[in-house]
């Protein structure tokens, strides 16, 4: 077994040239920061309002066909204000941005001049 399984990795996880790592290292970061940060933080504005995206109905769900009302949607179904609040509140914690950005490091570790010009842009 290699020493790690990353979907993608190219020469059957053993790199064989510079660019296969920079490929491979560019799409860690890139996931890890950016694209993260693209899906994490929009998350309040789509789940923040419980009847967007309802995560929890209670009572009992239709059986038949029958047409149903407001009523037994929205009042019947839609969880009590404790519940809707911890979801909001719990939605509110996970988009709060709790690190620095990327390239803002408390001590630098980057020396080369010409990386150091890359984090500094």
């Amino acid at each position: 077994m290699p020493p790690f399984d990353v979907l993608g990795v190219p020469g059957n996880d053993k790199f064989k040239t510079t660019d296969q790592l920079v490929i491979t290292l560019t799409s860690i970061i890139y996931t890890c920061s950016a694209g993260h940060a693209a899906a994490n933080f929009p998350q309040y504005d789509e789940y923040g309002a419980p009847f967007n995206y309802p995560y929890y109905l209670s009572g009992v769900p239709p059986k038949d066909k029958c047409p149903v009302t407001e009523e037994t949607i929205l009042i019947l179904t839609i969880p009590d204000r404790d519940i809707l609040v911890q979801v909001m509140t719990v939605t509110n914690v996970l988009i709060e941005k709790a690190t620095k950005s990327l390239g803002d490091f408390e001590k630098q570790f980057i020396v080369d001049s010409k990386a150091v010009k890359v984090v500094e842009e």
